[in-house]
């Protein structure tokens, strides 16, 4: 019989030491590091997503040629003011020659103006809904509230478009234009 309680209690030692195993493994699960991983790991994740996902409905919305929703999508003073600096800025690179006083108010004065006529939901409608529309080629993210995405128009120039959340949703808010250097070009610096 002693060979049949020390099997008994063998048994019993296993069933515990599994049962410890378990404990251990939920207590595990449950310890504040592992979760506070889990939940910053989720959140990365939903962002990334929101993000994307915002980014395909600009996308559907310049392809449809929807004129509210790109209205919803764009903060416009945001983005005309960071438009009117971007071709200011690739004005005076492009020609050093014209930055002479009278020629650098002149663009001063035109540029804002031509910005705010070509700026606005139905010119951004007009202009993307055709199939000769840019192409995404690359994004990345800027900050906790912020990415910025390049895409290919087909000019000499890459266009940057930067998003950022405003009042809950994710709008565009800037334009950066950035001259392509040639080979052998010391100037597009």
């Amino acid at each position: 019989m002693p060979e049949t309680e020390d099997l008994i209690n063998a048994s019993k030692m296993q069933k515990c030491e599994g049962e410890s195993q378990v404990k251990r493994a939920r207590s595990l699960w449950r310890s504040p590091i592992v979760l506070t991983v889990l939940f910053v790991l989720s959140a990365l994740v939903i962002h990334v997503g929101w993000a994307l996902w915002s980014l395909n409905n600009f996308d559907k919305a310049l392809q449809d040629g929807d004129v509210k929703a790109i209205e919803r999508a764009i903060d416009w003073d945001s983005l005309r003011g960071s438009a009117s600096n971007a071709v200011q800025d690739l004005v005076n690179v492009a020609s050093p020659a014209t930055n002479n006083l009278l020629g650098n108010m002149l663009m001063r004065a035109l540029i804002p103006a031509l910005v705010r006529g070509l700026a606005t939901p139905e010119g951004f409608a007009a202009r993307f809904k055709n199939s000769d529309r840019p192409k995404i080629v690359s994004w990345r993210i800027a900050g906790p509230t912020s990415y910025s995405v390049v895409i290919d128009d087909g000019t000499p120039v890459q266009t940057r478009l930067k998003f950022a959340v405003r009042d809950w949703r994710w709008k565009l808010i800037g334009v950066e234009f950035v001259p392509e250097r040639k080979p052998g070009d010391q100037s597009a610096s």
